[in-house]
């Protein structure tokens, strides 16, 4: 298959040199043993960098990775990348044009970053590949909004570099009305007593996959990734959150839930590393399932790797349905069982959204939850 992904760097020998050394994930690879890498590159050929979008709405705008709007007073430039990525996937999205989001002073206000890919045939490539910065001290919630057509393969490649005692509360979304093939990965460098709280909440999508990446590097750095996947018809998610530890006294948690309907699949692959000499750590994993069609499927792989003696490092996992009972106690209190189910798989999904700070983005994401169950009831 990396034959015809060989083709996206013609106008990169370099990077197209070092892509052919490096080993591409088959369906026999540890981490996606439940997706199949063709379902997301097979046929891929041809990269498609031209910005194609003029209508978005948001405050920083991107179009097939090309910046086509700032609508704030922050410095969002093109830079130049030195690309060494030692992972086939990571080198692939590495090929858009690089960007950097510099936040040095406090934002009161969300920042909606809004993602536009837009390709013509189903053999077309297509990315962005952003850096935000928080400089020290400084508190900020950046929203990123996924959109685009249904053809070819889309990338976004997010990197975050917290500063000390930097803040940055970080939510993703992919909406409901979305039809693509989505590749997204969110990476994260933390520095002393710097938070990090991301959320990834997959609505839309054919196919998608999440790799989410937090690196601790100094010690009281503080780092979630939480997520929530709404999946009917056919639609296939799966994520890979990887929190590593490399510092005593840091503090992590991963809280990710699916509700799956119709055929839908999900797969939740959680990792925890803790290093030799990070001591006092305190880190938490749990994923939380609810399969509301005897056909929809759900893998969950909660996973600890720990070298050091003096933590708190605890996991879990569970998947069910929603009981008979629950649905019959809010019946005995006048609620019919259609309105019961759904105040049952709404309560379900808040868990995650309610890990959201800011209250206009909270409110944000449970307009795209009733818009999701709105789209289910009219495609019925």
């Amino acid at each position: 298959m990396t034959s015809n992904l060989q083709n996206l760097f013609k106008n990169n020998a370099e990077q197209g040199e070092r892509f052919s050394r490096l080993p591409f994930p088959t369906k026999k690879t540890e981490e996606w043993i439940y997706t199949n890498p063709n379902m997301l590159f097979e046929g891929i050929t041809e990269l498609d960098s031209k910005a194609s979008a003029t209508d978005l709405s948001g405050d920083v705008l991107f179009s097939n990775g090309a910046l086509i709007g700032n609508n704030t007073k922050l410095s969002v430039r093109e830079v130049q990348e030195n690309a060494e990525s030692t992972e086939a996937t990571l080198a692939l999205q590495e090929l858009a044009t690089s960007y950097e989001l510099m936040i040095d002073s406090d934002q009161a206000a969300p920042i909606f970053i809004h993602q536009n890919y837009e390709t013509t045939t189903d053999s077309h490539f297509t990315g962005s590949n952003l850096t935000i910065k928080v400089a020290k001290h400084v508190k900020a919630t950046i929203v990123e909004i996924i959109s685009g057509n249904n053809a070819g393969l889309h990338s976004g490649l997010t990197k975050i570099e917290l500063e000390d005692n930097a803040k940055l509360e970080y939510v993703k979304v992919l909406p409901p009305e979305l039809e693509n093939k989505y590749l997204g990965s969110v990476t994260t460098e933390q520095k002393r007593d710097s938070s990090f709280n991301g959320v990834i909440v997959t609505l839309g999508g054919a196919v998608s996959r999440h790799h989410l990446f937090a690196n601790l590097n100094e010690e009281n750095a503080t780092g979630n990734f939480h997520g929530l996947f709404t999946l009917e018809s056919n639609q296939h998610s799966d994520t890979l959150s990887y929190i590593k530890h490399h510092a005593p006294r840091t503090y992590s948690g991963q809280l990710y839930k699916g509700a799956l309907n119709d055929e839908a699949r999900g797969i939740f692959t959680g990792k925890l590393f803790i290093a030799r000499d990070a001591q006092e750590v305190d880190a938490n994993q749990l994923s939380k399932n609810l399969l509301l069609s005897p056909k929809a499927h759900v893998d969950t792989r909660p996973q600890l790797e720990v070298y050091a003696d003096d933590v708190k490092a605890a996991h879990g996992a569970t998947v069910g349905q929603i009981g008979e009972e629950e649905i019959f106690y809010l019946q005995s209190r006048g609620i019919d069982a259609t309105t019961a189910f759904k105040m049952l798989c709404d309560a379900f999904s808040a868990d995650v959204i309610d890990h959201v700070e800011n209250e206009t983005v909270r409110e944000f994401l449970f307009n795209e939850l009733k818009k999701k169950a709105t789209k289910k009831g009219e495609d019925k």
